[in-house]
């Protein structure tokens, strides 16, 4: 079941790509960017998450995205946005 839930989101990733007009990408990035980040705060499966975060930068698409990511990096975790101290899935280091 987790590499279905990471396939999926990654071919949603290749229709945004392929099939959705170039005006719109940017706004349909996001939402997904989104959805994604919700679905890792919520109570998904432990084994799932960490295939969200790897596709959650497929949808990085606002320069918040940029140092969002590089906070989470240094601190080595996955954080709330508003409340950086609050973990929501450490990140394996290699």
């Amino acid at each position: 079941m987790p590499s279905t839930v990471a396939l999926i989101v990654e071919n949603l990733s290749n229709m945004i790509e392929f099939y959705i007009p170039v005006a719109q990408v940017d706004l349909a990035n996001r939402q997904v960017f989104e959805v994604v980040f919700k679905l890792l705060q919520s109570d998904t499966q432990a084994e799932i998450k960490p295939l969200l975060v790897n596709q959650l930068f497929l949808f990085a698409s606002t320069k918040f995205h940029v140092p969002l990511f590089q906070s989470w990096i240094e601190k080595g975790y996955i954080h709330d946005l508003e409340t950086k101290d609050k973990i929501i899935l450490k990140l394996d280091k290699s």
